[in-house]
């Protein structure tokens, strides 16, 4: 049963349906095999079993089918009736939706503790040391001194600022003269006494 059922049309081999899928019981359309590898999807109605074993598919108005009371005779006018000139298989297709969701598989406690452990550790660790000698110098000096390395030795003087007091003459300021000459008008009134000489003439008359 599990071989591929053979399917004609009008005498002639056109395909083949899945046995499995032909003998379910259900009304679910079948898969037909065209001969040039197409796949069509066909409603149950449109086949009819042969003597054989094979399925002749038979043509559709209206999606009529023939009954199991009628002769050979009436099937075949009925064939030739719904078929015209071209045969209407309708095409079904199925479209898959994927969904998904979250499903709690199960669950899981963590547990955390503390414990305390000794170690010992050993890591050798670096010390140093410093001596520092004091040596007096006692010496002026004109202004700061660096530090400075004899040696293995640094030397870091140490200053002191010291008060000294002496006399010294210093020039505060100087004082610039300058004389310049300028020649100026200023007009004044001032009287002044001018003597003037009259002369008369006396006759020798007046003189007696």
């Amino acid at each position: 049963m599990n071989d591929p059922i053979k399917v004609t049309y009008q005498d002639e081999s056109v395909g083949s349906v899945d046995a499995t899928a032909w003998h379910r019981d259900d009304d679910q359309p079948v898969v037909v095999q065209l001969r040039d590898g197409t796949e069509v999807v066909a409603e149950r109605t449109f086949f009819r079993n042969a003597a054989d074993g094979s399925l002749t598919l038979q043509p559709s108005a209206g999606n009529r089918a023939t009954t199991h009371g009628q002769s050979s005779a009436d099937d075949a006018a009925a064939m030739q009736a719904n078929l015209g000139e071209r045969l209407v298989i309708p095409l079904l297709r199925e479209q898959l939706e994927v969904s998904k969701r979250s499903v709690e598989r199960g669950r899981v406690r963590i547990i955390k503790s503390v414990r305390e452990e000794t170690e010992t550790i050993d890591h050798p660790l670096m010390k140093e040391r410093v001596n520092v000698d004091r040596v007096e110098v006692n010496k002026f000096v004109d202004g700061p001194v660096p530090v400075r390395y004899e040696g293995d030795v640094m030397i870091v003087p140490v200053l002191e600022e010291v008060l000294v007091i002496e006399t010294r003459l210093m020039l505060k300021e100087e004082l610039r003269i300058t004389k310049t000459a300028q020649q100026v008008h200023e007009p004044r009134d001032v009287t002044v006494r001018i003597e003037e000489a009259r002369v008369e003439r006396v006759s020798s008359e007046d003189n007696k």
